[in-house]
């Protein structure tokens, strides 16, 4: 890894294939938009919850236990993704906006 040093690395991003595609929507899709994420000795969990409103708690929805390697991958995999998103990029510059406007 000290050999990497002041490499930039490029994250490949490859289409989903018909099987993939498949099996990625073959589960339930719950809402889920809060997510709480802790760190622990085999990885990284993320569990996802739904919350109604500022006076209902989440609701927890499921999980997941990322070994570090893989929750790595997701970190560049999203990265990637939302740089190339413009909405995120519209989102973002609103966010600064309004930041700045106080």
């Amino acid at each position: 890894m000290a050999d990497d040093k002041g490499k930039s690395e490029t994250v490949e991003i490859r289409g989903i294939t018909d099987e993939e595609m498949v099996v990625a929507f073959s589960g339930p899709a719950p809402l889920a938009n809060r997510f709480f994420i802790t760190i622990g000795s085999s990885g990284a969990r993320i569990a996802f919850a739904e919350q109604v409103g500022e006076k209902v708690p989440p609701a927890f929805r499921t999980a997941v236990l990322l070994p570090f390697p893989d929750a790595q991958s997701l970190v560049e995999i999203l990265g990637a993704l939302l740089k190339r998103s413009v909405k995120f990029e519209v989102i973002e510059k609103k966010a600064d906006q309004e930041k700045t406007d106080g």
